[in-house]
């Protein structure tokens, strides 16, 4: 059985819980349930590599440096646990020139890797047309390891924080979201670390400022149509550009040229003017 990484603590009751960061950021991209009955699958790879996903962004706020630069001190900590292993750490990709990070969680985990789990039904709002029930066989199951919560922010629970289960598709890009995530060290190959943010929860924290830019969008679009309804309409005159004259660069040689195209007839006199 491969060997991984990931990062623990020790609870009060004596038990070993797993460390979960929370990540606030702007979703700028996604993969994420329910899952399409025309998803294609060519290969056990295929398979064994679906997942639920998500990049956020802060666009070069401030307080997404500074999250950038504690997920490097994790990195480090696990550098210093898997030696002499090599790790691969967290990359902070590029989103329209800003610095965004991923996070994701496979829907599958191979069953000779979790001898002592059970397979779970897929809830509803992830599978609701049997795909993944389908398409994993006997190899995979699904697990804990593999469930991803989707929930919003109960603005009305006061000074209590609470979240309401919400679906999957609510989530757009352009809200503000915050993904709850487990560092996890996987081997992919004999020495040789893949450090990943596993995605647990996806929590919906604000909708209003993608929803504001989608009006004024929305705005914008109709005065443009209305605009050219009514230009059609001839409500609005649309002005004349006139007679188009271009002008050339006097060059050497035109002289020359001038003068044995003025006997041919056809040398414009415009050109200079």
């Amino acid at each position: 059985m491969d060997r991984y990484y990931r990062q623990n603590e020790a609870s009060k009751a004596g038990d070993t819980d797993e460390v979960v960061v929370k990540i606030p950021g702007v979703l700028c991209s996604k993969t994420l349930p329910p899952v399409s009955p025309a998803l294609a699958v060519d290969t056990d790879e295929h398979v064994r590599k679906l997942r639920q996903f998500v990049k956020l962004t802060g666009f070069s706020s401030t307080s997404f440096d500074v999250m950038e630069g504690k997920i490097l001190e994790v990195v480090r900590a696990f550098s210093l646990a898997i030696h002499p292993g090599k790790l691969m750490d967290v990359v902070f990709n590029g989103y329209d020139g800003h610095r965004s990070l991923d996070a994701h969680t496979r829907y599958f985990t191979e069953r000779r890797q979790a001898p002592s789990l059970t397979h779970q039904p897929f809830a509803v709002d992830v599978d609701p047309n049997q795909v993944l029930e389908e398409v994993r066989g006997g190899k995979y199951i699904h697990t804990t390891e593999n469930v991803v919560q989707y929930v919003s922010l109960d603005e009305s629970s006061g000074s209590d924080t609470r979240y309401c289960r919400v679906s999957p598709t609510v989530f757009k890009e352009g809200d503000v979201v915050e993904v709850w995530a487990a560092f996890t060290a996987f081997p992919v190959s004999k020495n040789d670390y893949k450090l990943v943010l596993s995605m647990r929860m996806l929590v919906l924290l604000t909708s209003e400022h993608r929803k504001a830019a989608e009006g004024r969008k929305s705005e914008a679009r109709q005065v443009r149509l209305q605009m050219l309804r009514d230009a059609k309409a001839g409500k609005r005159e649309t002005p004349s550009t006139g007679s188009l004259k271009r002008k050339y660069m006097p060059t050497i040689g035109d002289e020359v040229g001038r003068e044995e195209a003025s006997a041919a007839g056809h040398w414009g006199q415009d050109m200079y003017d």
